[in-house]
């Protein structure tokens, strides 16, 4: 995320203040939850819609968005993704 033509490559946004304004339209807001696993759910009606799977993440929610774009764009395969972002795959059970 060093320049407007890096963004440009690996989101297909057109730059860097467009990428963040898109983190701040999908970041999560006080007492929303998403899970990947079943929709949402919202954490101040009913804390027992909550689930919790997987590890917890190591990448910071700037990251994870920036991450799924590229996957989304690029295609890169989960090993390749794992060893850019220094992080480990998780084999699905």
């Amino acid at each position: 995320m060093t320049s407007d033509s890096d963004i440009r490559f690996y989101t297909g946004l057109p730059d860097y203040a467009t990428f963040i304004a898109l983190y701040n339209f999908v970041k999560l807001k006080p007492g929303f939850s998403l899970n990947y696993y079943s929709s949402y759910t919202n954490a101040s009606k009913d804390p027992s819609y909550i689930v919790s799977r997987g590890r917890p993440s190591n990448l910071c929610e700037l990251d994870e968005l920036f991450l799924t774009l590229t996957r989304l764009r690029l295609c890169l395969l989960e090993k390749d993704l794992s060893e850019r972002f220094d992080i480990l795959q998780v084999f699905a059970t």
